[in-house]
């Protein structure tokens, strides 16, 4: 199994993602990924080694990449997204293709508060690792 070691700095989000996370296609996605309920709320992480995302992903296959979507009449927009984890705490990397946030941001979802897990502010560097491919 290919891992990738990944490091960014914990950026301010936009406060949508419980929006989000919260609806069915997102939430049921997740939940059957992490085998739980997902936080509500992503870390936003801007990545230090890559200047896009688009970069991850030439060089680490996520686990998946859905495009847009309908789903009971509402457009929903595709993401791209890995398996990560950190000291034995594994979640769901992922970049929503119709994000606002610049290209080198990625967000992170967790069954936890990963803020509280790992007493993070706005400002601290992250690092984790991800798999690459479909297995984990």
């Amino acid at each position: 199994m290919d891992e990738l070691a990944l490091c960014g700095i914990y950026i301010r989000g936009l406060g949508r993602a419980s929006r989000f996370i919260a609806s069915e296609p997102y939430n049921g996605l997740f939940r059957s990924i992490l085998g739980a309920e997902p936080f509500p709320g992503t870390l936003n992480i801007k990545l230090k080694d890559f200047g896009s995302f688009k970069e991850l992903v030439s060089v680490c296959r996520p686990y998946a990449s859905y495009g847009d979507f309908v789903y009971q009449g509402r457009v929903f927009g595709g993401l791209t997204l890995w398996i990560g984890y950190r000291s034995g705490t594994r979640f769901i990397v992922l970049r929503p293709h119709r994000s606002s946030h610049s290209d080198d941001v990625i967000e992170i979802v967790a069954s936890v508060d990963l803020k509280e897990k790992f007493d993070l502010e706005y400002g601290d560097e992250f690092c984790f690792r991800v798999i690459c491919g479909t297995s984990f």
